[in-house]
């Protein structure tokens, strides 16, 4: 008889969860001494992070009586006693120990450690940043937890209702938006978790409820933008680094640990995470050696802490699309200040208390609409414009595989894109490359800040993404280009390439007069058409090819030059980007008959004042596209003459009324009594109010 235990139910994950805890318990002790204390492994300075020590507490308490001596004194630490109630990450991994450790906690432990919690948690937790506002959904749903369990172990009813009242806010999010904001690899994950914990331990009906229908819209978000035959989560995302972007293996691990044995990514096997891959793996990793492995291991160590409540529909999903597919909704982004730094250099505004940042610009929140369109061996995600400000954002990317099955990372290809200003191609807050060779430090992450405003608008293979140019903490401006960039890993290569008609191998350095940039790879063919209105002075031919250790690049420069002094709406005057195309052999021979048709499209790309128009007159469809450079704002999207109203969610396999919150009566929902409740929370103490300057004498 089929059993009918679910796999990512507690009892179903438990022997998946049991072979991984093992391996962390195995794996996790080079880092630390007999007596729980850090110890970088020989060679390498790598930093000690509490978080992991709470999060690979679990699976040491579940082992044996040497285990659980080490579980104890990794939460004797200095450094985590010094983080209760100072970190969200802290405090969450700490309850969730009491709920998921069972009688292998032992009580003392549990009073040691929640005893300061007490009288604390909506002081902490409760505070006007910690709720759902376009930024962080990770953050507020740490606290939701820690409100909801802290409360119900502590008899702190008002911490249990502020738990409440953000499940309420991110119910009111999903109502009026098709997707949450961070849609990346790693926050993603966080906001997945700590939204199921509370869906399975709270005790009150309603709050359990909130969090199994705010945890549905999670797992519809992921299963719809993953692409199963690529074995990965592709399209535009907010704050996503770059192990992100190359899909790391602990993610694969950690859904295959909750989803079962009949969801397994291409070219990541659960024993990916724990070899070495100096030992030969071929695979991208996070990760560039097992000695930089300590945060994956807690983070598989608290993901895995309990069961999940995953619809059957987004199960399907993850495991087989109809092709072709097409996922495109809304998300809520909120606002930000940025600027830009050298590298090494820590931005003040992430202090505590912020302090102010010269040349900050202004980044203004609002609503984002992506797009994501998916055939048999390939997907490409276009964004309206950026998904966050001051941090990394995945704007427009394509990935593809050359051959089927995966079994190397050589079979598969990732293109995105990026604005770059003053020649930072490795434009980023810390040095840091994922590769063997590299130092390795977790806290190094490659972020791929662009250096520009865009917007997007996609349909089915065609996409235009327009840039103008951020300069931030300086006005001066000598080389501004819009840049391909292709990473080049563990013997990874392209094809072919051809800037224009011109060859190029392997990356070699090469510079050509003209606009287009064509990719071969297997049954894909991409084509890049570089746009802008009004190039200026360029030293030699704009279209360069390049290569950088990993990475390869294809530039093509509006601007190389002496530097100029330049105002906002100089910069509003300077438009970069590109219209892309993606074909297949299924559609076209070879790559002469593909040119012949994307050259076969006709572009006009035309800028009045610092408005920029683009139209795409293409065989089967007519895109139109009006931007203001200055509000970074999109005017109108026009398909085939008519202008185009962003769905707040569509999906080719899924109705809107599979989803929780997105159809049915809502006029009857508390739309106002938990608003009025968080705006009276008091501001976080990291981040005061703002003061306003009346003049003197003034109260």
């Amino acid at each position: 008889m089929e059993s009918t235990v679910k796999p990512w139910s507690a009892a179903g994950m438990r022997p998946r969860r049991d072979w991984v805890f093992e391996r962390i318990r195995r794996d996790f002790r080079k880092f630390v001494s007999a007596d729980g204390v850090w110890q970088s492994p020989p060679g390498v300075n790598l930093q000690e992070d509490p978080r992991v020590f709470i999060e690979v507490a679990l699976p040491y308490l579940l082992g044996d009586a040497a285990d659980r001596e080490l579980a104890h004194r990794l939460l004797l630490q200095p450094s985590v006693r010094q983080r209760i109630n100072n970190c969200a990450f802290c405090n969450e991994y700490l309850l969730t120990l009491y709920y998921c450790a069972g009688e292998a906690l032992p009580a003392a432990w549990a009073a040691e450690f929640l005893e300061p919690m007490r009288g604390r948690l909506t002081t902490r937790y409760a505070t006007k940043d910690l709720q759902h506002h376009g930024y962080n959904d990770n953050h507020v749903t740490l606290a939701t937890s820690t409100l909801v369990l802290g409360g119900q172990l502590l008899d702190d009813p008002a911490a249990v209702a502020a738990g409440r009242d953000n499940l309420l806010n991110f119910r009111d999010t999903l109502l009026r938006r098709g997707f949450i904001h961070e849609m990346n690899d790693c926050y993603l994950v966080h906001t997945l978790y700590t939204t199921a914990i509370v869906g399975q331990f709270a005790r009150d009906p309603e709050i359990r409820q909130l969090a199994r229908d705010c945890e549905a819209r999670i797992w519809f978000d992921f299963a719809a933008h993953w692409h199963p035959n690529l074995g990965r989560k592709l399209g535009p995302s907010a704050r996503d680094y770059t192990g992100g972007r190359l899909f790391a293996p602990h993610v694969a691990l950690a859904l295959w640990g909750i989803l079962g044995d009949r969801f397994q990514a291409p070219l990541q096997p659960p024993e990916l995470l724990f070899q070495d891959p100096k030992s030969g793996s071929v695979h991208f990793q996070w990760q560039d050696s097992m000695e930089d492995n300590s945060w994956n291991l807690g983070f598989l160590g608290r993901i895995l802490a309990h069961g999940y409540e995953v619809p059957e529909r987004a199960c399907q999903l993850f495991l087989e699309h109809r092709y072709p597919f097409v996922v495109e909704g809304t998300h809520e982004v909120g606002s930000a200040m940025e600027s830009y730094r050298p590298a090494g250099q820590e931005n003040p505004a992430w202090s505590s208390p912020p302090q102010p940042v010269p040349g900050a610009v202004p980044f203004a929140g609002g609503e984002v609409y992506t797009y994501n369109y998916y055939e048999r061996d390939w997907g490409m995600g276009t964004a309206s414009g950026r998904m966050i400000g001051g941090c990394p954002n995945n704007n427009f990317e394509i990935a593809y595989r050359k051959r089927a099955p995966l079994t190397v990372t050589a079979d598969q290809g990732l293109v995105f894109s990026a604005l770059t200003v003053n020649g930072k191609n490795l434009a980023c807050d810390r040095e840091f490359l994922p590769f063997p060779g590299a130092q390795p430090n977790r806290e190094r992450t490659v972020a791929w800040f662009d250096q520009g405003f865009y917007a997007g608008f996609q349909h089915r293979r065609s996409s235009v993404l327009l840039y103008r140019p951020r300069v931030g903490d300086s006005s001066c401006l000598s080389q501004l280009a819009t840049t391909i960039i292709y990473p080049l890993p563990f013997g990874n290569r392209v094809e072919h390439l051809e800037l224009g008609d011109t060859v190029v191998a392997d990356f070699e350095e090469t510079a050509v007069a003209g606009n287009e940039l064509f990719l071969a790879e297997g049954p894909v063919f991409i084509g890049f058409r570089f746009l802008c209105p009004r190039p200026q002075s360029c030293a030699g031919p704009r279209l360069r090819v390049h290569r950088e250790k990993y990475w390869g690049f294809v530039d093509w420069y509006l601007y190389d030059g002496p530097e100029v002094a330049l105002t906002e709406p100089d910069l509003a005057r300077l438009g970069g980007g590109f219209y892309c195309e993606v074909g297949t052999r299924d559609q076209f021979p070879d790559l002469a008959a593909f040119k012949a048709h994307f050259r076969s499209v006709r572009i006009l790309d035309d800028q009045n004042f610092m408005m920029r128009q683009v139209r795409v007159r293409h065989p089967e469809y007519l895109m139109g596209l009006r931007y203001d450079a200055l509000a970074d704002r999109i005017i109108y999207r026009m398909l085939d003459n008519r202008e185009l109203t962003p769905p707040q969610f569509h999906c080719s396999e899924l109705a809107p009324e599979e989803l929780p919150f997105l159809t049915g009566p809502a006029a009857q929902l508390d739309g106002f009594d938990w608003a009025e409740r968080q705006a009276a929370r008091p501001p976080a103490a990291a981040w005061p109010e703002c003061g306003v300057i009346t003049g003197a004498g003034c109260i």
